[in-house]
């Protein structure tokens, strides 16, 4: 998620609402200034820098592509602006050099589109981690350029969580859904000063949507007012029945009963959880969502002045604390549908399986041929224990992969499209 603005970005830190990648890849293909933009890359190739940053800066839409804000204004009040990490980490190059980046890293970037003055490069990489901090920002933006980069010479003036980003216009972005970059739990400040429930007891559970019809049916004015807002799994939003993007999802969990001996473990980790879901969440709609799950799921329940004194420490607790980390575990979820409750879990759970094979597959198929261009461009050759050096894959792998053609993967591809599409007929069909 990013914070998007039409706001002129030299004079304002105003945002106008949050979007998703899908929404931004959209802005990027049809962009609704166009014809700004293609006065800034005229400006550009004639020299007039001055008048290009000036029509960047006033006239065109803009995101912080690391974070989700309040405003952009970061540096003097970053408690009250900083609402989460996007997700991504932008990087900028100062050189027109898309088909080349996009050759050689594409296989382990989010996205690849040229600059908004048309003279660089501008790159997304996805992460495993949130990032609650400028210094654990800078950690990880390093971490990943000497990782990943190391040939490349980036702009360092966007290596800030706050940093802007003037959405450019590029007919064909390079989008790779697959990718996610994993940060080492070793880096240091990463470190999670939180103490979550990292394994879920037995006969776990989820919030099911028809939990908000029984609170309203509950004496409680602070739940009738506050939990229809709350959100209690990660949310994706896009157009069509579905949409192939894996994403790691956060889903409200606990034991149901809640008994003596788990009560302040379980209600730690929905906090933690539901601060993470919902970052401007207030106090009151914190405590009587837990007020809820006390009263209905614990026995025996945990009185009241107790409980809220507990909701109320770790709410602060995390607000005040510039180096939290959420480390609840995110499930994978390899396809989106609009309607998932109605989708029958074996059906979900086998149509996944076959997407999240695939893509995998195409992972490793497009990694080993990555790594045999660039050895024929080098060397003119390759062995199979070359490819295995490069990309880290055993022989056999190599063996079973590097001579498969794009072709077959674009048929696979569209033989499980048919059968996610015949599948959701079917499945609505007979509603």
């Amino acid at each position: 998620m990013f914070s998007y603005s039409e706001f002129p970005l030299k004079s304002s830190s105003q945002v106008n609402e949050t979007i998703d990648f899908t929404k931004l890849i959209k802005i990027i293909k049809n962009h609704p200034k166009s014809d700004i933009i293609e006065r800034v890359q005229k400006l550009r190739s004639e020299g007039k820098d001055e008048e290009c940053r000036e029509i960047k800066q006033s006239q065109l839409p803009w995101i912080t592509p690391n974070c989700v804000v309040s405003k952009r204004s970061l540096k003097d009040k970053f408690e009250e602006n900083f609402n989460h990490s996007s997700g991504f980490i932008y990087f900028d190059i100062d050189e027109n050099i898309k088909e080349e980046f996009v050759s050689k890293y594409g296989h382990c970037v989010s996205l690849v589109t040229k600059s908004a003055s048309g003279r660089g490069v501008s790159i997304l990489v996805r992460i495993n981690k949130s990032i609650n901090s400028n210094e654990e920002f800078i950690l990880i933006y390093d971490f990943i350029k000497d990782t990943l980069f190391k040939e490349i010479r980036f702009d360092n003036n966007v290596r800030h969580i706050g940093s802007s980003w003037i959405i450019p216009w590029d007919e064909e972005p390079f989008i790779n859904y697959e990718y996610e970059f994993c940060i080492p739990e070793t880096l240091e400040i990463l470190k999670s000063s939180s103490d979550v429930l990292y394994n879920p007891p037995p006969q776990i559970h989820r919030v099911s949507p028809s939990l908000k019809k029984e609170i309203v049916e509950i004496d409680d004015d602070e739940l009738d007012k506050f939990f229809p807002f709350l959100i209690l799994e990660t949310k994706i939003e896009f157009e069509g029945q579905y949409l192939i993007f894996p994403t790691r999802i956060l889903k409200l969990r606990f034991p149901n009963p809640i008994v003596d001996g788990t009560k302040h473990r379980v209600y730690r980790k929905l906090i933690h959880d539901l601060i993470y879901l919902n970052p401007n969440a207030t106090l009151n709609q914190i405590s009587s969502f837990i007020m809820y799950i006390n009263y209905n799921y614990a026995k025996p329940k945990m009185q009241s002045y107790r409980l809220k004194k507990l909701v109320s420490s770790y709410y602060y607790h995390i607000k005040n604390n510039p180096n939290y980390i959420n480390t609840s575990y995110k499930s994978l979820r390899v396809i989106h549908y609009q309607k998932r409750g109605i989708i029958p879990s074996n059906v979900r759970t086998n149509l996944s399986n076959k997407m999240r094979g695939f893509l995998d597959r195409m992972s490793t198929w497009k990694q080993i041929q990555n790594a045999i261009s660039k050895l024929l461009d080098e060397y003119g050759e390759y062995t199979y224990k070359d490819i295995s050096e490069n990309t880290g894959y055993s022989i056999s792998t190599i063996k079973r992969h590097h001579l498969r053609k794009k072709v077959e993967f674009e048929m696979e591809y569209e033989s499980i499209l048919k059968e996610i599409n015949d599948t959701l007929k079917k499945v609505l069909n007979n509603i």
